[in-house]
């Protein structure tokens, strides 16, 4: 293996804005960062650039078509055509020693790079697009081939929990050449020590405890789980306040609800805040809340929980997937069950009257997490390209 390896980073899903706001372009910088931090060199190539974050690695943006006529599915395969074409005239000039790719639907680019220049192909795949979109696409069927067999052919596939793996093996999918990755995270950034007073002070909340939220306004967030429990928890504590960290299609309908219900001066909501400053937000917070509505499977790694543990919050989440993995109830935080705001109004209020409960609780999630990093899931990366070189099987390791 190489001292310096080079490394084309694809993201050829088009809903992933590789500077934007969201957790998944959020994870797309820190590993691409991470990979960096490791002397590995880095360029991204993306179907979608976005902004409003920074990243030290340039990106060369493939244009996207965006024409609603078309349709869905020949949008993305012609995107991903322009996606090769990107890449294939970067790589004559410089060719990389593999290919790692954030999947996206109809993301052919990187199998077909891959066979061209004889390198291998590492895909990242977070959830099974084509049963999350499947009513937005017009051939499913052929869809799912696309998928399944992209994923067969990449020599390692990387996944964000075991329940995803299992998803993936009853696709067809080798066991042995799938890799997990957890969400992680970046403890030069997420330091437990910092302190949150400022962001207290900015929104007038010094004397508050402060229940924290931190994430796009989805309802399978549990953002309207955290609206309902609201009117419980006030007709208790009046010192308790709701800061929401974020944006999201929701957000018009979640403001207008907080000022129909008459809460406007118990919810703070802060808005899109780039993601090198969340951790004074989460800093300011007292808990942290991921109140996530059922869903079956639940086969994601919740960035949220790391990043509130990793700062030394206690965490009140719903009991399902990889979160139960995590949070010890009662140990580090607190579990609810999915979709029930009476469960969280309760945790709410035992964990806010008892501020020692929640140190020691906080405490012990930063332990938790220690392993938890970015750094780890690149180092694994690194790995698993090391095993495939010398022949041998993706999973060169405990997994």
């Amino acid at each position: 293996m190489p001292d310096n390896v080079n490394i084309a980073y694809l993201c050829s899903d088009v809903g992933v804005p590789v500077l934007g706001f969201k957790g998944c372009s959020v994870h797309v910088r820190e590993l691409a960062s991470a990979l960096a931090d490791l002397e590995a060199n880095i360029s991204i190539y993306a179907l979608s650039r976005g902004e409003g974050n920074k990243i030290s690695q340039l990106i060369t943006e493939a244009k996207n078509f965006k024409k609603k006529w078309i349709g869905r599915d020949l949008r993305l395969i012609l995107s991903n055509m322009n996606l090769y074409r990107t890449c294939r005239k970067q790589f004559k000039v410089r060719r990389p020693h593999f290919i790692y790719e954030r999947y996206g639907l109809y993301g052919w680019a990187g199998m077909k790079l891959s066979r061209k220049f004889s390198i291998p192909l590492i895909v990242e795949i977070n959830t099974l697009l084509t049963e999350e979109e499947k009513d937005r696409l017009h051939f499913l069927g052929l869809a799912r081939i696309f998928e399944t067999t992209i994923l067969k052919r990449a020599e390692a596939v990387c996944c964000p929990s075991k329940i995803m793996r299992t998803l993936l093996t009853e696709r067809g999918i080798t066991k042995e050449k799938i890799i997990v990755t957890p969400n992680g995270i970046n403890f030069k950034k997420f330091n437990s020590q910092m302190d949150g007073e400022q962001i207290r002070k900015k929104y007038g909340l010094r004397e508050k405890v402060i229940i924290g939220f931190v994430g796009i306004f989805k309802r399978l967030w549990g953002i309207y789980t955290i609206l309902e429990c609201a009117p419980q928890v006030f007709s208790k504590r009046n010192n308790l306040h709701f800061m929401v960290v974020g944006a999201g299609k929701e957000f018009q309908n979640v403001q207008r609800l907080i000022k129909k219900n008459g809460l406007t001066d118990r919810f703070t909501l802060t808005g899109g805040v780039p993601h090198s400053d969340i951790p004074r937000y989460i800093a300011a917070m007292h808990i942290g809340i991921a109140p996530y509505c059922y869903k079956d499977p639940f086969h994601g790694s919740p960035m949220k929980i790391f990043e509130y543990m990793a700062m030394g919050k206690p965490v009140i989440a719903s009991a399902q997937g990889q979160i139960k993995d995590i949070i010890k109830n009662g140990e580090n935080g607190l579990l609810i069950e999915p979709d029930d705001s009476d469960g969280l109004a309760n945790a709410i209020l035992e964990l806010g009257m008892d501020k020692t409960k929640m140190s020691n609780m906080g405490m012990k999630a930063r332990e938790t997490v220690e392993n938890y990093t970015w750094e780890a899931n690149a180092r694994k990366v690194l790995a698993t390209y090391r095993s495939l070189v010398n022949g041998k099987t993706a999973s060169a390791y405990e997994n």
